[in-house]
């Protein structure tokens, strides 16, 4: 196992989960006067949101002196550094969203919105969500330069 010379850790906003859990919890106590079929329904619907907060909530991002790794729990990229291009800093906004999603070719990998850094890997574009984008911008032009050398 390589050397992580960079490490970061992105989670999801705790407010957003109570937020949830709270309103998914009256309609799970209120369904039982519309019916059991209803009740049911809730109680799918409120594990599937479970479970997708729970694979989302926590966003890891590592470098190592040969390879930039991010990803959620199950869901992870690892690029190499020698094929990557480092790009600029860009905002995440609301209408972007929390998770991985694909906006105009750019696939956005983040657990809470702000900035990331925009990653070139061949023809796809990653733009990485980072609570610090200026430091993880400067490590990965850093450890770039130094495989050039």
């Amino acid at each position: 196992m390589e050397q992580v010379v960079y490490e970061e850790r992105q989670s999801f906003p705790a407010w957003i989960s109570t937020t949830t859990g709270v309103i998914l919890g009256l309609g799970l106590a209120l369904s039982p006067r519309s019916g059991l079929g209803d009740f049911w329904a809730l109680v799918l619907i409120v594990a599937v949101v479970c479970v997708a907060l729970w694979l989302f909530s926590r966003f890891h991002i590592n470098i190592t002196h040969s390879e930039l790794r991010f990803g959620f729990r199950i869901f992870k990229r690892n690029l190499p550094l020698s094929q990557i291009e480092v790009g600029e800093i860009r905002d995440i906004t609301f209408w972007q969203g929390v998770g991985i999603h694909y906006v105009r070719g750019t696939a956005i990998w983040n657990a809470k919105l702000g900035r990331g850094v925009l990653i070139h890997y061949g023809k796809r574009r990653y733009l990485v969500g980072s609570d610090q984008p200026e430091r993880l911008q400067s490590v990965l032009r850093e450890h770039k330069a130094a495989l050039a050398r």
